[in-house]
């Protein structure tokens, strides 16, 4: 700008026209924008090429396809002429004065440019295309900011380093009084470091969501379920003992996964009922602290409740069920839970034979009766409104003996003689006690659905054709494992709660598989594939991250953002050892003037380079500022662009801190070599830098 300015002076004097300062103008600035352009096109025409050589895409094909399509090179014409636009209204524009400030058109277009983020954060708009312009916005902001405060910045400094070594007051000094080439070389530098700690940061979103939807939609290592084209229940395919057997310190934690809706709210449904045991919670590798206002391990003991398959057990011994009758004649049924889990009815047949005797199946024995079932011998006759006469009569379990069971729907249970009361309308049958009969099952439940409980919160199910009320203990906004609204509990006492009111309505279907490590984890997978196990369907936590790094949009975006994020710190040192360079062609005069003073080459260069690391530091502290506010726009930015699905869960923005502490020190080691390298010819003993051109 300053010859620029000199320039036009001359042409002036010498009598040069309006209309040919503003083509020397033009010419000059657009030599510059076009240069810069063409060498930003040039990096990103080679970035381009590696991007897809790395992700074994064609590279011409690539290429082709993108900057050197047409639409690319009409971008890149586009960039150069509003490069030009902006530097020459840069060189050109008379600040307007407001009091004792002066306002450029840059400040006024920084301010339009703050106003829209703002409006844009406040809206939330996360699918607008203002959202794809943030991070240029934010830059530029910056950029302006940077310029505006780095000269009150450097009075300050200036200030400070009084009573501090020559060399570094000078530096200061030097920077306070002329600050021009140090405003546009810091704001260079903010621009270049926040936007590659832009590229990290989105890169370590990117990373982290693949990692976070993997782990949430498998929240142990493996998932295993019941596979839908061959129908075979996880525990009929093998015992759990089977499936902890895999290999050493290998954990499986039974799931019940069961669909219902709310009982008082009749567009409720659809929702997932989850039990898992309590401890596994903590064990959740797809947890986020920002599902829940407590710990998994708060929650877990917070959703313990006593549980058992209730009933009375079946010793090996027992091989027939024995009733004695007296009443009408009904049907009576055995309800068997078997110790695979399997539910089976045996029929004990018709009351009026007065003594009833019926065989246990074989695969129930050693298990549990859970419940008899009283049915009509045949339907009863209903008139209108009519139910019709109910059947009453009574009966007595000789074998296995009945003790503290409870009648359900007209049947009562006293001093081991079950007294019943059968019509149409209801189902009648005789249970045992279960720990819900006294106390609400405790649940943790998304918040639409814990609204939907009463004042002592409790909230009523419907489950598999059966109502059923659960006590919500604690709300979570997801879980994993579950897509959409959710109610997760004991699986022990929900089992035994759904199996209560009908037995065979829940039955463990899935097994969530942990393992020790990756070793281990390589070994289960084999295992599973093997028989028993291939009949199942298996869900790899592994796997599922594995095909997400491989996603075309995603791995092409994470190997983009590795290569943006280094041509910016690239770019960002060029910026030092221009602002050397310069600092050297342009301040010749006022270093002779240091020189004729008695500065020695020594204090020379260390004026100099503490000019150049001044600059650094300022840009270095002004672009981690931008990078952080750039964070801000991140993950609506990830969600838009690199991701074909939404997100589950949601994004979070991620930084690799370890990462950006590395740049950081890289750069600054960087920087200061560079410095030093730069300088290090300069100022030989016998004469100062630029003698004659200084004089001149």
């Amino acid at each position: 700008r300053r010859d620029l300015g000199a320039a036009r002076r001359r042409l002036a004097w010498a009598g040069a026209r309006g209309w040919q300062l503003a083509l020397l103008t033009a010419f000059e600035v657009g030599l510059i924008a076009v240069a810069g352009t063409l060498l930003g096109f040039a990096a990103g025409l080679a970035g381009g090429a590696l991007v897809a050589a790395r992700a074994g895409a064609p590279v011409k094909e690539v290429l082709a396809q993108s900057v050197l399509s047409g639409t690319g090179l009409l971008l890149v014409g586009l960039v150069a002429i509003a490069a030009t636009a902006v530097l020459v209204a840069a060189v050109t524009s008379k600040p307007l004065r407001l009091g004792r400030s002066r306002v450029t058109p840059l400040d006024l277009a920084a301010l339009a440019a703050a106003l829209l983020v703002l409006l844009s954060l406040r809206r939330g708009d996360d699918e607008g295309d203002l959202v794809l312009l943030l991070p240029a916005l934010v830059t530029f902001v910056a950029a302006v900011a940077t310029a505006r405060l780095l000269r009150p910045a450097l009075r300050a400094a200036e200030r400070l380093t009084h009573g501090r070594s020559l060399g570094l007051r000078l530096a200061v000094l030097s920077l306070a009084r002329n600050p021009g080439y140090a405003v546009a070389a810091t704001s260079f530098l903010v621009v270049s470091f926040g936007l590659a700690l832009f590229a990290e940061t989105y890169r370590a979103t990117l990373s982290a969501g693949e990692r976070d939807g993997a782990a949430y939609a498998v929240p142990r290592d493996f998932v295993v379920r019941e596979d839908l084209r061959r129908l075979i229940p996880v525990l009929d395919a093998a015992p759990l003992g089977r499936f902890r057997n895999l290999g050493p310190g290998t954990e499986a934690d039974p799931v019940l996964r069961l669909t219902g809706g709310v009982g008082r709210q009749e567009g409720e449904s659809g929702i997932t009922l989850l039990g898992l045991p309590p401890p596994s919670l903590a064990k959740l590798q797809g947890w986020r602290s920002d599902f829940a206002s407590r710990s998994p391990e708060v929650l877990g003991a917070a959703i313990e409740a006593p549980g058992g398959v209730g009933g009375i057990r079946l010793g090996n011994e027992l091989r027939e069920l024995v009733v004695r009758t007296s009443g009408e004649e009904v049907r009576l049924a055995a309800e068997l839970r078997t110790v695979r889990g399997r539910f089976l009815r045996a029929d004990l047949g018709l009351t009026s034979a007065g003594t009833l005797r019926a065989a246990l199946p074989r695969e129930a024995r050693a298990g549990w009766l859970v419940g008899l079932a009283i049915e009509p011998a045949t339907r009863l006759q209903e008139r209108g409104a009519d139910a019709g006469r109910a059947a009453s009569g009574s009966f007595r379990l000789l074998a296995p003996s009945l003790e503290d069971w409870v009648g359900v729907g007209g049947a009562r249970f006293e001093n081991g003689l079950v007294t019943y009361t059968l019509t149409n309308q209801v189902a009648t049958r005789l249970r045992p006690r279960v720990p819900s009969d006294r106390e609400p099952v405790p649940v943790l439940a998304t918040p639409r659905l814990a609204a939907a409980a009463d004042s002592s919160e409790l909230l009523p199910l419907q489950v598999g054709g059966e109502r059923v009320t659960v006590r919500v203990v604690e709300q979570i906004t997801r879980f994993p494992g579950v897509s959409g609204q959710a109610v997760v509990g004991d699986v022990g006492a929900l089992l035994s709660l759904l199996n209560a009111e009908r037995p065979g309505s829940a039955r463990i279907n899935e097994l969530w598989i942990g393992a020790p490590d990756d070793a281990a984890a390589a070994q289960i997978a084999d295992e599973l594939e093997q028989q028993p196990f291939d009949v199942l369907q298996v869900s790899s936590r592994r796997a599922l991250e594995a095909e997400a790094r491989q996603d075309p949009i995603a791995h092409g975006t994470l190997l983009s953002l590795a290569v943006a994020a280094l041509v910016a710190l690239g770019l960002a040192l060029v910026g030092i050892l221009l602002t050397v360079l310069g600092d050297l062609r342009d301040e010749r005069g006022e270093l002779f003037d240091l020189e004729a003073e008695g500065a020695g080459p020594g204090l020379l260069r260390q004026v100099v380079r503490l000019r150049a690391l001044t600059v650094a530091l300022a840009g270095l502290v002004a672009g981690a500022l931008t990078g952080l506010a750039l964070g801000a726009v991140v993950v609506d930015l990830v969600a838009l662009t690199a991701r074909a699905t939404a997100s589950e869960p949601p994004l979070r923005l991620a930084v690799a801190w370890e990462i950006v502490a590395a740049a950081v020190a890289a750069y600054a080691l960087a920087a200061g070599v560079l410095v030093v390298l730069a300088t290090r010819g300069s100022f030989p003993d016998g004469g100062a830098p630029g003698r004659l051109e200084a004089i001149e």
